[in-house]
């Protein structure tokens, strides 16, 4: 489960691009919330959108969502997107979210 993408966010509850899809990928992208100092995962952040933790919130959206809003929370710990497809990550405090996919072709 290869760490594919690290994002650091600038501001809290701003959408921010994460990850675009390659031709050929398909992967399911599971996505934690990493302490900016200490480079700490909090344990139990991936649970998909909406997840909250400690108080911090972690949402995750594709363009395919209406309005730019989450439409439907994914009750699992990850979300698919196709090739060209862009996931986009919203956080309730500054930090880094650290992005793991599964499903890449071998």
């Amino acid at each position: 489960m290869p760490t594919f993408g690290r994002l650091c966010i600038p501001r809290a509850d701003t959408w921010e691009p994460l990850y675009t899809a390659q031709a050929g990928e398909q992967p399911t992208i599971n996505v934690n919330m990493v302490n900016c100092s200490a480079n700490t995962v909090n344990v139990g952040l991936a649970i998909g959108v909406g997840g909250v933790v400690n108080g911090d919130r972690l949402e995750w959206k594709t363009p395919l969502d209406p309005e730019g809003m989450i439409s439907n929370v994914l009750e699992r710990s990850g979300i698919a997107i196709s090739p060209g497809e862009t996931v986009y990550v919203r956080a309730s405090a500054v930090g880094v979210v650290d992005a793991r996919a599964f499903g890449f072709p071998t």
